[in-house]
């Protein structure tokens, strides 16, 4: 009988332990989840922030490094001055005629 329920006592402490990891690893996910469509909906400020040191964080912040990266680029091709090429001079010059 004292077997019995201590199996039972710890099979519903494994059940409720991972109920609580699965809950948690979902809800990073989503985060993620929500993180990129709202980047694709055009919040490209949006930032995740990471809620634990573990893999998950480490990927929340490799996405947070690819949004910085990509705000750099999109940054930089704002700054830069367009030259004009030899087909936009030919197009100039086809719009004179």
């Amino acid at each position: 009988m004292t077997i019995t329920v201590l199996l039972v006592a710890g099979l519903i402490s494994v059940i409720v332990a991972m109920e609580f990891v699965n809950r948690r690893i979902l809800s990073s996910v989503r985060g993620l989840e929500d993180a990129a469509r709202r980047i694709g909906q055009g919040e490209v400020d949006y930032r995740i922030e990471p809620d634990d040191g573990g893999k998950i964080g480490e990927v929340v912040l490799a996405f947070n490094g690819m949004l910085d990266r990509r705000r750099e680029s999109n940054a930089e091709l704002r700054e830069e001055p367009t030259e004009p090429t030899a087909l936009t001079e030919q197009t100039a010059l086809m719009e004179t005629m």
